[in-house]
């Protein structure tokens, strides 16, 4: 391993305006890229990948905190290293502090880099391999963390269980013959075990399949959409409607579509948006406005659009353009400037960070004035919260760089989070008219 060095990145390469969000370069070079605080100075850092012609420089930016323009500083990891696939953000060993998963070689051998607090990586091999494309979840309600992985090549999805301590089993979930573009991890029964939603790329037959979780590292395939689609090439799991059941929101090339979830694996299909010119390469789903609403992120290979507040009855939106920029596969949602606004970042042709201008509603925790007392806190697997017993209401998650990652029905005044991954979070409660109602930070054992 080369020698750290430091370097201030002043980013003033490109700098485009739009009304929405100011978009800047920060590196033409970045390819791949996680995002989480890994200094634990509580404001969002960027791990990246650098590929070169045959291998990569792997790099930290720590945030320097200024609220004007992203502003970076870097240290090096490895240099010139073998490193495949996408990295990603978890605590692996559950010390409270950001580790980062990922592949190498050309086996695909499997590691984590171990954090200690203040963005200084050493590397741990798990002993497994096959996987370069992430989720990380406790599948099986151990109390461990487990990882479930695609293999593009081989077209299987794999579940590498976690018997604690990082070691783990590799599995074998699903494979198919056809083409396995992306999957996606999330409670669709509501019986607090995950399930796999998965886009397969086939003109005919199996087009999305949900891996129903039975408990005890078993799962059951079911068949969502069938003959249906020129081939599916995303699907990710989100309660679009809020009404407390998680759908399926489908990219089909041309269109969003949407499977609206009616309870027991049954769906209603409902088309979001068709695209005219060109075609849809990524998409996510966040609250970028502050109102409690979905806003749902589109890349296509013209434009970046984003479509304002979907309508949780009919689906109606505004569509806005994403600052002029043009195709993008992937965002990464973080508040860098901690204003409260959630920013994006993207290491599509280059790293590029783009900051959130909307007008939000209050970010602090003190901001908002509320009778609701919250407890226990920590918590294990359910959390009560005083003054919403019998009231329609809904608890949202959000992690430390400020990202939506579970939205959870308030039943009896109670809340559910036996599925939340170990860690901090702002616990925020929201009324049936999407007024938010009480805000706490929650720590999740």
């Amino acid at each position: 391993m080369r020698k750290f060095f430091t370097l201030l990145l002043l980013s003033s390469v490109f700098y485009g305006y739009g009304q929405d969000f100011k978009s800047e370069l920060i590196d033409q070079e970045t390819g791949s890229i996680a995002v989480a605080d890994f200094d634990g100075d509580t404001y969002p850092d960027i791990f990246g990948v650098q590929f070169k012609s045959s291998k990569a420089d792997v790099y930290l930016l720590t945030n320097k905190k200024i609220a004007t323009k992203p502003t970076f500083e870097r240290k090096n990891i490895i240099l010139d290293f073998d490193f495949r696939g996408r990295p990603y953000a978890f605590d692996a060993d559950n010390d409270g502090d950001m580790d980062v998963l990922y592949a190498k070689n050309a086996t695909w051998d499997m590691e984590v880099y171990l954090n200690d607090g203040k963005g200084n990586f050493t590397s741990k091999a798990l002993g497994v391999a096959g996987s370069t494309r992430f989720e990380v979840m406790d599948m099986d309600k151990d109390g461990d963390l487990d990882i479930v992985g695609i293999n593009y090549v081989d077209k299987i999805i794999y579940l590498y269980t976690n018997a604690g301590n990082m070691t783990y089993t590799r599995l074998v979930l699903f494979k198919d013959n056809s083409e396995l573009e992306e999957f996606n991890i999330g409670d669709l029964n509501n019986d607090g075990l995950p399930e796999i939603a998965i886009a397969i790329e086939a003109f005919t037959g199996d087009q999305v399949v949900v891996l129903e979780n039975k408990g005890n590292n078993f799962y059951q395939k079911r068949t969502i959409i069938k003959d249906t689609f020129f081939g599916v090439v995303n699907v990710t799991i989100n309660d679009i409607n809020k009404d407390g059941k998680n759908d399926l929101v489908i990219n089909n090339y041309r269109s969003i579509e949407l499977a609206i979830n009616t309870g027991n694996f049954q769906f209603t299909d409902k088309s979001l948006i068709f695209i005219d010119e060109g075609y849809i390469v990524g998409f996510t789903i966040q609250d970028i406005t502050g109102e409690s609403e979905r806003d749902v992120i589109i890349c296509t290979s013209r434009k970046t659009i984003w479509l304002k507040d979907v309508n949780k009855t009919d689906f109606s939106h505004e569509v806005r353009a994403f600052s002029g920029v043009n195709s993008i596969f992937t965002f990464h949602a973080a508040d860098f400037n901690k204003d409260g606004a959630l920013d994006f970042s993207s290491a599509n042709f280059g790293l590029r960070v783009f900051t959130n201008n909307i007008p939000q509603l209050p970010s602090d925790v003190n901001d908002i004035q509320t009778h609701l007392k919250v407890y226990p806190n920590p918590a294990k697997d359910v959390v009560y919260v005083d003054g919403t017993d019998g009231t329609d209401m809904t608890a949202h998650f959000y992690n430390q760089v400020g990202m939506l990652v579970q939205e959870v029905a308030v039943k009896g005044g109670q809340v559910d989070v036996s599925s939340l991954s170990s860690g901090s979070y702002i616990f925020t409660i929201i009324d049936a008219s999407g007024k938010v109602v009480g805000r706490s930070k929650m720590v999740k054992e």
